[in-house]
């Protein structure tokens, strides 16, 4: 039940920093372009396996999908500790913070830069230490919950409780 929880939880943090995202991406333009360094990461990757990288929507998605996969398995290590799952998470997300703000360097996207002003640098910390948080705390819900017990046990009544509290006899 451990090992399913966790990937749920996992999945949550990475559907969650997927969409908060996608709101950022929308309201601000000066928001942090996490989906073309994802992009720019599978095309990279596919054309190293020596086949052609997709382009436009398929890459969009192809990238997604990734994204989801790589991030779903990353934040249910979440779950290792149950005890310690937000220390956990949010250590998982600003680890995952660090490695989106240094990778573009690391793989010489220059352009789409999460890191170029210090908003971009913030949003995008808070956006996976978010990830990790609601993943840790998914998954510690979902622990909990399957280990709750009933607050009151189903038990059979003794029997003197159908006796009848007072016997009057004529």
């Amino acid at each position: 039940m451990k090992v399913l929880t966790s990937l749920v939880g996992g999945l949550a943090g990475a559907i969650s920093v997927t969409i908060l995202h996608e709101i950022a991406r929308k309201l601000a333009p000066s928001a942090p372009r996490l989906d073309k360094l994802g992009e720019h990461a599978t095309a990279r990757l596919i054309e190293k396996t020596g086949h052609d990288a997709p382009r436009g929507q398929a890459l969009r998605s192809t990238a997604l999908a990734g994204d989801l996969i790589g991030n779903t398995l990353y934040y249910s290590l979440a779950g290792t500790r149950i005890n310690k799952a937000l220390t956990t998470g949010s250590l998982l997300g600003l680890g995952a913070g660090i490695g989106a703000l240094k990778l573009p360097q690391v793989l010489g996207f220059n352009e789409h830069h999460t890191n170029n002003t210090p908003k971009k640098r913030w949003l995008t910390m808070g956006l996976y230490i978010a990830g990790g948080l609601i993943a840790a705390g998914v998954t510690k819900w979902l622990e909990n919950r399957a280990n709750k017990k009933p607050l009151v046990a189903r038990t059979k009544a003794p029997d003197e409780a159908y006796k009848p509290v007072l016997d009057i006899t004529v």
